[in-house]
């Protein structure tokens, strides 16, 4: 794994979980909180990804 995909790997997951945490502390449900981290990770994911290149 090149050091350019594991830089967008972890600060996608660091965005989904801060993104999942705020969300439950925000008061939605748990499982509210676990799909929008998700899907914030996933859109980072891609905006990483086009960033960085």
């Amino acid at each position: 794994m090149s050091l350019r995909t594991f830089v967008i790997l972890i600060s996608a997951v660091a965005i989904g979980t801060v993104v999942g945490i705020l969300s439950v502390l925000g008061g939605t449900a748990p499982a509210a909180g676990v799909l929008a981290g998700l899907c914030a990770s996933g859109g980072s994911l891609m905006g990483l990804n086009k960033l960085i290149s």
